[in-house]
């Protein structure tokens, strides 16, 4: 069961990373491409060091744990 899950929510997260590539270059208007999301968002000091802490916890309690 717990396989089942695990595998569907990789599945999803793939799909949501094929439709974060492929929708900004049909729809460049609307949709910003997911570099230059990034590259906005982690250009503030304060959003890398965020983002750091957070996967060293993430890591800290899935791998360790």
């Amino acid at each position: 069961m717990i396989r089942t899950v695990t595998i569907s929510v990789y599945i999803l997260l793939l799909g949501a990373a094929v439709l974060l590539t492929i929708v900004p270059h049909r729809r460049p208007e609307s949709f910003s491409p997911v570099g230059s999301l990034l590259g906005e968002v982690l250009s503030d000091r304060f959003a890398r060091v965020t983002l750091m802490v957070f996967w060293w916890w993430l890591g800290w309690h899935f791998l360790v744990a």
